[in-house]
This record gives structure tokens, C-alpha cells and sequence, in this order.
């Protein structure tokens, strides 16, 4: 019997151990940011909404959130442009997401299984595939080491690392188009041309770097591989035209064109294709230095400048496709009105190599000690984002403030160098130069780089006493480590070890010990940890030798499972590939099953605040803050503690203890009502009752059921700091329950029992 043809080769098996070190970075950024529901901000709102309609209803028709905006003159909405609007019209009149279905799509599965949570896996999920993909590209154009420190520096040093915790179209953008790049690398033509309809799909104008794409598919002459790619492409742009088509009414239509708006208080369409006006003088200089400028937003991307003159010159089919992707990204979107430097990652993506290439330029200094070159691409990579990450400030910066940066920058640098050394003294790999990046790209710790202080110092003592293998000179920078030492403060280290960054640190240095061996002994500094001196030069962050320590051990760690997943891959022929593909898909299905396995009702719970219908005197409240999980009226409703919901990322407090209840908020001119419709399940409502400690509380709730009030309690007679419990006798199984608020603020909370 004939086996079946193998799946698309991996390519280089450093290529998933690069990925997993920036999903590492990403997902350590993640972890220090968490707060519930927090990442989901701006435009994510809206792409949220559409996952819920899709595991709600399997629709993508909008009718319910925010429908006041567009049916309701609410006084601020008179005018309502494109800017402020989420909806478009559908081709049947109905209300249908503005922004792309792409990601709500793909991203579902995850929603459906975890929640809210779900968004922000598949956002860090898909960053950290995008690093990888970068790198595969720019292997082709420069070496391991700084086709590496490269994709760090783009994705981790620049604004792009903003959007690590958060869930937006960009990164999914980015991610397709690099993975296209890739294909494209790889001559994987079909796929190339797919991931890039996806990437159109998302957005539109992403078909502006396509003569980008078919120039470096021509470079090697292989008209075979740019033609399955424009026919794949195709492909996928007729798919797109029959979805717009049967969504929006028109083939040339999306929700970009249909965007529902009101003027002079009536409702109307707007097209934001005509929202690329701006005087191009104006635009260039916002590009620029403006609040979303280049010059200070992606500040690393200047080391791309000598590799893109070097492409030019030798490698020219490149240089003329970041060339072409440059000018013509800043020639349209400096025109587009709302301007974000987020428009121009695709250009970052093809960027990417030439950075690649200064790295590898400076790095021929060090020609005739080939076993220096990574070490020295780190350390000019490491000193590069420190430098970077000041942005703006730059411009300002002289006096001490300058000599501070530059000796920051140097030790830092130097710092770097000795990480690499010392892993590859630990076990050489092709990307030793993995522990000093993932070292410099941890969170907060480029800040902490770019100022020269006791704990740098003393990392950099400790890294290069491991680092070089004649005794005498260790035993003197050990020595040098210990006078460093006692300048330190001898206050506690406080909780560093609680935090995200040391506990995957150690976790990957316990995993990488068997790796390491006889070199094992290379992770002893982390025992000065037990010395309250040394444990507090962090200033309460883990200090920087422990996190250099922490990093030796991942270049075997990652290598070693990079090359699993690539020979996993290769043994997965397409047989196998579906049964991974429908066992993922049905724990996915289990998982989210499960979690809706309990349907009792509760108050102060994500269900709770789905299902409620809020109302701020007669005006609804139907916009849905995801990222609070709050119910707001727009424009009426204040700050966190002003709406109404969970307030999750602001907790409020009972008796100096944090609350997970349901905060109503009113004025005194509206009271604000919450509604249940039929959740009653059973004979006695349960109703907890307390008064935030942060906020003032006066006036009553009053509950009914079926519109009837049953009970209305003076929260004057409500002592602070505890819980008070109402049980309030149920009229019927499915009655409706409310809750109306005349005063300031409480906290609910609520469920049925059986008495």
C-alpha cells in the first residue's frame, strides 16, 4: 500500500526552537500583565462580540450589542461616524460585524473551550508562531545567530510587543504573512498564495505588498512556485468576494464599506475606503513623530538601514521588495486618517532580514574568531534594543543622561556576550545566542539594562567568571562579584519568586539540567539567591544573575525540543495528521462542553453578566465592555466604577477584602435597573448584599420578580465591611428577576436554592 504523502517540511529544526523562545518571551509578558478579561481592549471589544454570536447562535449578525447607538437618540450619538461605529449593513438589512470575520473565526475554537481566556492563547499563540516564521525567512538571507537577534529585536523591541497582551487582527496578520513569506522561501507555493488570502481577508489592504511577494518568488526563477501561489491566491480572493457577497451584498463590498453611521441624528452608511485623504506632508511627519511615529515606536528598525543598502547591492531582489514595500506602505497609509504604526507590519516582516544583515555585517569584526560571531551579534543585538527602548527620549538625552544610556548600553552588551559564552560552555548549539536574547527581552528587563547599577555589574562579574576556563582569572572575577556585593542593600528580596519570570526560568533550568550534564554546575550562582543581600539587588524583580542563570540552560533546552517537534512533524504523514487534527478538535469540544456543564444561575458570574439586560433610567445600557465585563452607557457611564457588572479590572473591596461580586452603579437623577429575563430556578433567591469600601453607598435596591417588587432594602441600614444575606421566597419557576438601584453603588450577589 502506497503511503501517504508527507505534510510541508519544517525546514530547519531551529526554526520551532526559535518560535518557542519568543512564545516564551510573549507568554511571560502575558502572565506578568494578567488581569481577567483585561487584554480584550479597543477594536478586540468588537471581534469578541462575534465570537459570542458564533457560539451562541452560530451567526455572525450583530443585533444586540450596542444596538442603542444606532436606534436610540441618546443626545451624544446625533452624529456617530465610522470611527466610533462596530457595525455594517448586512445584505439583508441586518447588523453584521464592520471588522474582518477572519479572526473571530479562527479564533473560536479556543473561545468555545476557554472563554475569554481563549482570545488571548490564540493571540500569543499566533505571536509566537509569527517569530518563528520570521526567522525561517530570514535564514535564508543571513545566519542562525542574527536572522535570530533580528526577529527578537522586531518582535520584542519595538511597539509590536504591545500587542503580546491583547487580541487583535494585527498579530493574526503578521502571523500570515510571515508564514507566507515562508512558504514562499520553502516554495510552497499553494500555501504561500492561501496564507496571504487570509491576510486579505482580515484586511484588505494587505494586497499592497503582493508585488513584494511575486519579487522574491521570482528571485530564484521559479515561475512554478509564484504560479501555484497566484492561483491559490485567486482562490481565495473568489472565496472572499462569495462571502462579502452573501454577508454584504456585493463581491467588491465588505464591512469596511457598509459601516453604519448616523448623520444629524439619522442613519446612514459611510465607506471607510475614502478615509485615505490626509495631506501627505501632514501624514509623513504624523508617520513619523507622531503619537504612533516609527521613529520612536520602532525605534530597533534604523539597524535595517546598512542591511538594506547591502541588499541593494548584492542581494537585489530583496532589496527591491523591502524597498517597494517601504515606500509604498508609507506613501498610503501616512494618507489614511486613522493611522496606526500597526498598518506597516507587514513591512516590518520584510524588514526583518536586512536587520538580519547589519548584524551580520558587524559581526565579520570577529572573523578570525568564528567561535565569537553569535556572542558578538547578541551583545551589539542586546546593546542595540537598549538603546531602542529610550524612543523618543533619544533626541533629549545629553549630559549624564547620555553617559548613563551609553554605559548601559555597553554592559549590557557585555552582559549578553557572557551569556552566550557561557551557554555554549554549557552545551554548544547553533543558537547559544538564545540565552542572552530571551535574557535581555524579559519583561521590564531592557529597562532595567539601559541604567548601569549594582545588579547589572554584579550579573555581569557572575556571567563572565563562568564564562572563560582559566581558573586564576575566574577566581578574580568572583572575587571582583563578591566586592560588588557588599555595596548592595541588605533590605528582603520580597516576593520576586512569585512572580511569572522566575518560575518558567526554573522550571526550563530544572528540564535543561539533564541536558547539561557534567556543565550542570554553570547553574550554582542561583544558590546566592539565599542571601538576602544578593536576592534583593532586583529591587524586588528576580536580579539579573539569577535570570542570566536561569536563561543558560535554554538554547539545549529549546534546541532539543525543536528537533522533537521537527521529527514529530516528519514522521506525521496525512493519515495521521487528521487523527491529531479531529483528536485536538474534540478535546477542544470536550473542554468547552464541560464548561458549560454547570447552567445554574448566579448573579456575580460571566453568565450573569451575559445575560443581563441593563437599563440607566429608560436608556439601555447595551454595550458590553469585555475587558471589565461591565455593561456601560456610552458616554453617560464613567470609569470602571461607574458602569455596572464585574468590574474585573478595577476589584473593589468588603472589609478590606477583594470582592468578586456584581457592582450597580446609578446617579441621582437615574437609577439603574438589571434585568434577568425567566432565570428563576428555584423556591428562594439568595441575595448577598455589601458596600464597597472604595465607593460611597446611599439610597435602596429594590427586587422584583415579574415586575412585582418583592422586597427594597435601605442600604443606610447596611453595615460596611460584610455580607448580608436576603433570602427572598421565588413566585415561580422562570419569573423574571430586577434589580433597581436609587443611589450611589452596591455589590450583589445571588443565586436559587431549594428553600
Amino acid at each position: 500500500m502506497k503511503a501517504a504523502d508527507p505534510l510541508p517540511s519544517f525546514g530547519s529544526r531551529l526554526v520551532p526552537s526559535v518560535a518557542l523562545a519568543i512564545l516564551l518571551v510573549a507568554g511571560v509578558q502575558a502572565a506578568t500583565q494578567y488581569v481577567p478579561s483585561t487584554w480584550i481592549q479597543r477594536d478586540g471589544r468588537f471581534y469578541v462580540n462575534v465570537n459570542t454570536t458564533l457560539v451562541e447562535e452560530a451567526s455572525f449578525v450583530q443585533e444586540e450589542f450596542a444596538a442603542s447607538w444606532y436606534e436610540d437618540d441618546l443626545g451624544w450619538n446625533h452624529d456617530l461616524d465610522a470611527s466610533w461605529s462596530n457595525l455594517a449593513r448586512g445584505a439583508d438589512g441586518r447588523r453584521m460585524p464592520k471588522h474582518t470575520i477572519a479572526l473571530p473565526i479562527l479564533s473560536t475554537p479556543l473561545f468555545w473551550a476557554f472563554g475569554l481566556l481563549g482570545t488571548l492563547l490564540f493571540n500569543v499563540l499566533f505571536f509566537g508562531l509569527a517569530g518563528g516564521a520570521l526567522f525561517a525567512f530570514c535564514q535564508r538571507w543571513a545566519s542562525s545567530p542574527a536572522a535570530a537577534a533580528a526577529v527578537f529585536g522586531a518582535t520584542l523591541a519595538t511597539s509590536l510587543r504591545e500587542y503580546v497582551y491583547d487580541y487583535h487582527v494585527d498579530v493574526l496578520i503578521l502571523g500570515l504573512f510571515a508564514l507566507a513569506l515562508t512558504a514562499l522561501s520553502w516554495r510552497r507555493g499553494a500555501w504561500a498564495g492561501f496564507l496571504v488570502g487570509l491576510a486579505v481577508m482580515c484586511r484588505p489592504t494587505v494586497l499592497l505588498w503582493v508585488p513584494a511577494l511575486a519579487i522574491l518568488a521570482m528571485l530564484r526563477g521559479d515561475r512554478a512556485t509564484l504560479g501555484r501561489a497566484l492561483l491559490a491566491g485567486t482562490g481565495m480572493i473568489a472565496v472572499i468576494a462569495a462571502a462579502n457577497w452573501m454577508l454584504y451584498g456585493a463581491p467588491w463590498w465588505s464591512g469596511y464599506n457598509r459601516v453604519l453611521v448616523r448623520v444629524d441624528g439619522t442613519l446612514s452608511l459611510a465607506d471607510v475606503g475614502g478615509a485615505f485623504d490626509v495631506p501627505l506632508s501632514q501624514g509623513l511627519g504624523a508617520l513619523w513623530g507622531g503619537p504612533y511615529g516609527v521613529s520612536h515606536r520602532s525605534t530597533f528598525l534604523a539597524l535595517a538601514g546598512p542591511g538594506l543598502a547591502w541588499a541593494l547591492w548584492r542581494r537585489r531582489g530583496l532589496g527591491v521588495a523591502i524597498l517597494y514595500a517601504v515606500v509604498a506602505s508609507v506613501a498610503v497609509f501616512a494618507k489614511y486618517t486613522w493611522y496606526g504604526d500597526r498598518f506597516l507590519w507587514p513591512t516590518l516582516a520584510l524588514l526583518t532580514p536586512a536587520i538580519a544583515m547589519t548584524l551580520d555585517g558587524v559581526s565579520t569584526v570577529l572573523r578570525r574568531r568564528p567561535g565569537l560571531r553569535a556572542p558578538g551579534v547578541a551583545a551589539f543585538a542586546i546593546a542595540a534594543m537598549v538603546v531602542a527602548s529610550r524612543g523618543s527620549a533619544l533626541s533629549t538625552l545629553e549630559g549624564e543622561a547620555a553617559a548613563s544610556l551609553a554605559g548601559g548600553a555597553l554592559f549590557s552588551g557585555a552582559l549578553a556576550f557572557a551569556a552566550a559564552l557561557v551557554a555554549r560552555r554549557a552545551r554548544g548549539t547553533r543558537l547559544t545566542v538564545l540565552a542572552p536574547l530571551v535574557l535581555g527581552t524579559l519583561p521590564g528587563v531592557l529597562d532595567r539594562l539601559a541604567t548601569p547599577s549594582i545588579d547589572l555589574g554584579f550579573a555581569l562579574l557572575v556571567m563572565l567568571s563562568l564564562a572563560v576556563k582559566r581558573t586564576a582569572v575566574a577566581l578574580g572575577l568572583a572575587c571582583g562579584a563578591a566586592g560588588v556585593a557588599v555595596l548592595a542593600s541588605d533590605s528582603p528580596g520580597d516576593t520576586w519568586w512569585q512572580a511569572p519570570t522566575p518560575i518558567a526560568l526554573g522550571a526550563l533550568a530544572l528540564i535543561g539540567v539533564p541536558l547539561l550534564r557534567r556543565r550542570a554546575w554553570l547553574l550554582a550562582p542561583l544558590v546566592l539567591l539565599a542571601v538576602p543581600r544578593l536576592a534583593s539587588l532586583g529591587s524586588g524583580s528576580t536580579p539579573l544573575f539569577a535570570l542570566a542563570c536561569g536563561c543558560v540552560a535554554l538554547p539545549a533546552t529549546l534546541e532539543h525540543a525543536g528537533s522533537a517537534l521537527t521529527l514529530a512533524w516528519r514522521r506525521l504523514d496525512r493519515p495521521r495528521a487528521m487523527i491529531l487534527l479531529v483528536g485536538v478538535a474534540s478535546a477542544l469540544v470536550a473542554i468547552g462542553a464541560a464548561r458549560r456543564g454547570d447552567t445554574s444561575f448566579r448573579i456575580a458570574s460571566p453568565g450573569g453578566v451575559r445575560h443581563a439586560e441593563v437599563y440607566s433610567g429608560t436608556t439601555p445600557c447595551d454595550f458590553l465592555a469585555w475587558e471589565h465585563l461591565n455593561w456601560e452607557c456610552a458616554t453617560l457611564d464613567r470609569g470602571v466604577h461607574g458602569e455596572t457588572g464585574l468590574a474585573t479590572s478595577a476589584p473593589l473591596h468588603v472589609g478590606g477584602r477583594e470582592s468578586e461580586m456584581f457592582l450597580l452603579t446609578a446617579s441621582p437623577s437615574r437609577p439603574r435597573t438589571v434585568r434577568w429575563p425567566t432565570v428563576a430556578e428555584g423556591e428562594t433567591l439568595e441575595l448577598r448584599v455589601a458596600l464597597a469600601d472604595e465607593l460611597p453607598s446611599a439610597g435602596t435596591l429594590e427586587i422584583a420578580f415579574d415586575d412585582q417588587m418583592t422586597e427594597r432594602i435601605d442600604l443606610a441600614d447596611l453595615a460596611g465591611g460584610r455580607v448580608h444575606v436576603h433570602r427572598l421566597p421565588v413566585p415561580r419557576a422562570g419569573a423574571d428577576l430586577a434589580l433597581t438601584l436609587h443611589g450611589r453603588a452596591v455589590l450583589v450577589d445571588g443565586r436559587f436554592t431549594a428553600r
